[in-house]
């Protein structure tokens, strides 16, 4: 407790100072009345390392926070990183709002990126802080939505918006079962009236990266396309920002209100110039050691003199400004360096790291002439004999999702496929790297690989097996595959209950379905063919790792797919995954169940297996 204390008093220095520079710019009466604060929370590392790192989440509030403070002189803290436990957040919540004396006319923003969790039983959904376990039984260790909500529930902001962009998120909005609604006044009207009418209800409202059982990628696109929005230097209003999320698909955020919310309520994002008024930043004194820091930097804009006043200035007023130089000027160095090499392989690092969000992703992308979807050696491919069979939510189905519907008939060419996961021994062979997170298991599958990295996998392989065209299965060849030949079965070692002596899940207690048995959770990978295989001599159809797949995916693209070798949607941002992994419940590893995500994405559940035609 006293650590948060600590960490509360020195917020509470740095916004002093941002205050009393907000007080003292002119601006319309309604802006300066009703201040903003916002609460930036990023989890990038866990003491527990069954939860995968997070380096991305930092970087992505610092640009947010550095663009709300910079264009709409909201007043930021530095940056909460690494809470350790629930009560951290929640005090940091309740300390910081007493310390600030928040006031009935405020707006009070809070953003958490961190690690999420859902659990389907219980219907409860948690944000997990750095110390939190990789176990429910210790469920205590991760925070709450009601918990979470009940702090901001009692906030003494007229405006609160609560920001989650983590794994499940959308379990806040489940618990509190309130529905989106829109302001209701006129958004054409003048500056002013606008946002005086968006001040005029008090307003509850979260926004969340995707719904209750959506994985959200690790680069954020939920955080890209809020900063997009920001970067207009409008007016920004919960209309706005629904508006916005509607276009980012896999998972799509979704956002609503929770209790105390006034029908017509709005959260409102207001640039310093608005209404025609400029605001100046407020004169420092002439022997300002902080200013004459951020000079030197300024004069020199290289990566040394940004990261050197950062260093030296840990509460400085001016951390926004060096924190976005400095990444625009590493960004700029990185595309620099991979336009003048102009290879496939500078291009990829250069998405892998800035995109989505970054300057250059555009033309980085349109340099990139991805190659059509191609695997590994001949030996351990299964012919599978073609036909005809009902892919989807089929009768014997259980728990289908929205994109398992309809079920349709659907006919595959003859074609092979890999008897196992592609392993980390031959992963090595081909790349000469291991990217896994579970190593010192060369039979177990290669895992933390992109769609994309395996497209460079597959370029090296049919080049050092020429005339095989190995590839990507297609979704409806997996499945036809998991089904043992298209047949009516619920897992993909041709059983219909799913039992962890037989296959690699999470099987804990948690998780129990009628159609599964609890027991052991082995918590990583196991090494291909420990378990049965199904009729086909397929192994690992279910569980151990996700499987990518060579299709874009599409949630409604089975309402109109065609039925000869589908090939999935034209184009997309995700790419297909089935079989669920190590880590999953039950009813994500059935054979129907599937999932998509974007190309770029790098997850210690993500592997492959091998396709070919003849």
């Amino acid at each position: 407790m006293n650590n948060i204390k600590n960490c509360v008093a020195i917020l509470f220095a740095a916004v002093l100072l941002m205050i009393t520079a907000s007080s003292s710019t002119k601006a319309p009466k309604s802006v300066a009345e009703a201040r903003t604060f916002a609460l930036f929370f990023a989890c990038t590392d866990f003491k527990d390392k069954s939860w995968i790192k997070l380096p991305s989440t930092e970087q992505e509030v610092k640009l947010l926070r550095a663009e709300l403070e910079g264009q709409y002189g909201v007043i930021c803290p530095p940056i909460i990183k690494n809470p350790q436990t629930p009560e951290e957040i929640t005090d940091m919540i309740e300390s910081y709002s007493k310390e600030v004396a928040l006031k009935p006319e405020d707006r009070l923003l809070v953003f958490i990126s961190s690690h999420g969790y859902y659990n389907s039983d219980t219907k409860r959904g948690y944000i997990i802080p750095t110390n939190g376990v990789y176990d429910a039984e210790h469920s205590k260790t991760w925070l709450s939505y009601e918990d979470l909500g009940t702090t901001l529930i009692l906030s003494k902001s007229k405006h609160v918006l609560l920001m989650i962009d983590a794994c499940y998120s959308g379990a806040f909005l489940d618990r509190f079962k309130n529905k989106p609604e829109e302001a209701d006044y006129n958004q054409s009207e003048d500056c002013q009236t606008k946002i005086s009418n968006a001040d005029k209800y008090k307003s509850r409202l979260a926004c969340t990266s995707g719904n209750s059982l959506a994985r959200t990628p690790a680069t954020s696109k939920f955080a890209s396309k809020f900063l997009e929005l920001l970067r207009s230097n409008e007016i920004v209003t919960m209309k706005d920002l629904r508006r916005a999320f509607f276009e980012v698909e896999n998972p799509m955020p979704e956002s609503g209100t929770f209790e105390g919310h006034e029908s017509g309520g709005d959260f409102i994002f207001v640039p310093k110039n608005a209404c025609g008024i400029t605001t100046t930043e407020p004169k420092q004194p002439k022997n300002d050691p902080d200013l004459k820091a951020i000079e030197i930097a300024r004069k020199n804009p290289t990566e040394e003199n940004w990261q050197e006043y950062l260093d030296n200035w840990k509460t400085g007023r001016y951390r926004p400004e060096a924190e976005t130089a400095l990444y625009n000027t590493q960004e700029d160095r990185v595309w620099k360096a991979a336009d003048t090499k102009k290879t496939e392989a500078a291009y990829k690092n250069y998405i892998a790291i800035y995109c989505p969000g970054g300057r250059y992703c555009t033309q980085a992308t349109e340099k990139l002439k991805t190659p059509p979807p191609p695997p590994m050696p001949d030996d351990g491919l299964v012919f599978v004999k073609g036909g005809e069979y009902d892919m989807g939510c089929t009768s014997e189905q259980q728990d289908c999702q929205g994109n398992e519907k309809p079920a349709h008939k659907v006919k595959v060419s003859d074609f092979y496929i890999g008897r196992f996961e592609v392993t980390q021994k031959e992963w090595v062979a081909i790349m000469g790297d291991n990217p896994s997170n579970f190593k010192d298991c060369d039979n177990c599958p290669v895992e933390q690989v992109s769609w994309d990295d395996i497209q460079t996998f597959l370029s090296k392989l049919n080049t050092k097996y020429p005339n095989r065209n190995y590839r990507l299965p297609t979704e409806a060849e997996w499945e036809f595959a998991a089904r043992g030949g298209g047949k009516a079965v619920l897992f993909g070692n041709g059983k219909n209950t799913l039992d962890p002596k037989e296959a690699n899940f999470n099987a804990s207690k948690d998780y129990k379905k009628p159609y599964s048995v609890t027991g052991e959770y082995r918590q990583k990978t196991t090494p291909v063919g420990a378990f049965a295989p199904n009729s086909l001599g397929l192994y690992d159809m279910s569980g151990n790792v996700w499987e990518w797949c060579s299709d874009w995916y599409g949630a409604d693209y089975y309402k109109n797919s065609p039925t000869v070798n589908l090939q999935g949607p034209t184009s997309g941002s995700g790419r297909v995954l089935r079989g669920g992994s190590w880590n999953n419940f039950p009813q994500v590893c059935r054979v129907a169940n599937r999932d998509g995500s974007t190309p770029v994405d790098r997850y210690n559940g993500f592997g492959f297996r091998l396709a070919r035609t003849k």
